[in-house]
Order: structure tokens, then C-alpha cells, then sequence
């Protein structure tokens, strides 16, 4: 065995089981997700939420996104499908980069490899498989590496200025914070242009030694749990406690769709196949979602 192959098999055994269907599953659930975004990115546009200077490409864009992915879930035509969407997909990230959304890069790679690694050959499937989990442990680590490098998640600055400003962090940590401190922090609100000057430095610190932990432990177990990923022995532990991170994140965070393509993405790990039977779920998720995003507001507005 060469070494790209000792390295590439750390990510994922190439005679596991239900590998297939895994992929399979895997692509479905993305096809469904990228066209979820290009449903409501269509109906924020029309509801006069451009997300570019080109509101009319996009919104052709995202027509053409959505009856792509319609055609390539469960399908013989998914491969032609994904390759047609992963085009669109990256005109679409050009016209608002450089704003383009992290998640949409995670979307764009996974596209990609999907593309040019054919599922009905074992060898590429194998290959496609290993990429896709060794590119999720790069990425979980490396928004890890991230916090750190920002110098402010060690006193919980970051959450700080979430907490001031915006709803859905405040709505979750004014259970964990004191009312005195979760006032201070609403009051002080968005950070002002000039930052530095306007307010004094540390403002958005938090005193909260459980909110301080809270802020520490994010970013170690972001670098952590990928690493135990690659341990067979710790892998179902890796697994789980990834899957709680991701839930935990999320009931700050609301980033739904991002955070059922990362589940997606760790359950490529397990034993069984989670992405075959999770599928039927996120298609009741993703549709509850539509519907909360165009029929209602406020709490709904996810960040996607």
C-alpha cells in the first residue's frame, strides 16, 4: 500500500460496508439541499432581498438549480444533474463573491468530487468516499484553527457581540446569562464602524465563567473530535460528539441547512447507513422549511 493510499484510507476503510448507498444517499441529500437554497434564495429575491447586484440572473439561476436537482434526486440522470448544478452553483458563488457564503465552498467541492469521481466504479467510489471525509475533517479543524487566530472566543468577546446583535444568539443565552450582563451586551449593540474608538476595548467581554467555557470548548472540540474521526477505535465517539457540537451550535446559531450538510457529512463516517435512513427526515425538514421561510418571518429567517 503506498503511502497516498495509507493516508487517504485514515479517512475511510475502502471495503466498508453500504459505501454505495452512503454516496448515493449523500448526493441526494445534496441535490435536495442546494435546491432548498435556491427555493428561498429565489423567494427572498422576489420579496426584494437581492443577494447580488444581478437580482434577474440570479433568479433564473436559481430556477434552472432548482428543476436540476428536482431531476437528479433518486434518478438516472443524477450524475448529468450534479454536473449541471455544480456549474450553476459556481456562476452563482461568482456573482456575489467576494460575500460568498462559507458554506457555499463546502457545497462547491462536494459538487465537484461528486462530478469527477464515478459512483458505479468501486475504485473512484472508494477515492470519493476517502475525499469527501477528509475534507470535512479539514474543514471542522480548521474553523477550529480560525477561533483561535480571531483572539476572541478566550474571553468570549465573539459571543459577545452576537449577543448584542442579533436575536437568535440573544435568544438563546439570555437563559445562561445574568440579566445585568445580558443588558449590558444588548445595550452596547452592533459594534460601530469606528471600532475602538467608540467604545473601549473589551466591551463585548463576557464575565460569565460557564459562557467563557462554553466559548473555549467550541473551537478545541471543532479540532478535536475530526482528529478522533480518523481512529477507528474512537470513531462512533468522534461521530456522536460531533453530531451534539453541530445541535448545540444550531440552537444559537439556526443555521439549519449548514447544519444538516454537516451531519450529513460526519454520518459518511458511521457503520451503518445514516445517510440512507436520515434521507425521508431532512426532505420533511427541508420542506418545513420552505414553507416557515415564505409563509412566515422573524424567527424563521434562518441563516442558510
Amino acid at each position: 500500500m503506498s503511502f497516498t493510499d495509507r493516508f487517504l484510507v485514515l479517512a475511510a476503510d475502502p471495503d466498508e460496508p453500504d459505501v454505495l448507498s452512503k454516496l448515493t444517499a449523500f448526493r441526494s441529500f445534496l441535490l435536495m439541499h442546494i435546491g432548498v437554497e435556491a427555493v428561498l434564495g429565489f423567494h427572498a429575491t422576489l420579496a426584494g432581498r437581492p443577494e447580488s447586484p444581478y437580482p434577474e440572473i440570479q433568479l433564473l439561476l436559481w430556477l434552472a438549480v432548482t428543476l436540476a436537482c428536482l431531476v437528479g434526486i433518486a434518478s438516472h440522470w443524477a450524475r448529468g444533474a450534479t454536473t449541471v448544478v455544480c456549474g450553476l452553483w459556481i456562476v452563482d458563488a461568482l456573482l456575489v463573491f467576494p460575500s460568498t457564503a462559507n458554506h457555499t465552498f463546502i457545497e462547491v467541492v462536494c459538487l465537484i468530487a461528486f462530478v469527477f469521481l464515478d459512483l458505479r466504479k468501486s475504485g473512484e467510489r472508494a477515492v470519493l468516499r476517502q475525499t469527501l471525509g477528509w475534507f470535512f475533517v479539514i474543514v471542522l479543524v480548521y474553523t477550529g484553527v480560525q477561533k483561535v487566530l480571531y483572539n476572541t472566543y478566550f474571553d468570549g468577546q465573539m459571543l459577545g457581540v452576537l449577543i448584542a446583535e442579533e436575536d437568535r444568539f440573544a435568544w438563546f443565552f439570555q437563559w445562561i446569562l445574568s440579566s445585568d450582563e445580558f443588558n449590558r451586551l444588548r445595550a452596547l449593540g452592533p459594534i460601530p464602524t469606528e471600532w475602538g474608538q467608540a467604545l473601549p476595548e473589551g466591551a463585548y467581554r463576557i464575565d460569565s465563567i460557564p459562557v467563557v467555557m462554553l466559548s473555549n470548548a467550541t473551537y478545541v472540540l471543532e479540532m478535536l473530535l475530526p482528529i478522533l474521526l480518523l481512529v477507528p477505535r474512537m470513531r462512533s465517539l468522534a461521530i456522536t460528539g460531533i453530531v451534539l457540537l453541530i445541535l448545540a451550535i444550531e440552537i444559537g446559531a439556526r443555521e439549519i441547512t449548514f447544519g444538516a450538510l454537516a451531519m450529513n457529512l460526519v454520518l459518511l463516517f458511521a457503520k451503518r447507513d445514516w445517510n440512507r435512513r436520515l434521507l425521508p427526515f431532512f426532505a420533511v425538514l427541508y420542506a418545513g422549511l420552505v414553507v416557515l421561510r415564505i409563509v412566515g418571518g422573524g424567527w424563521f429567517e434562518f441563516v442558510i
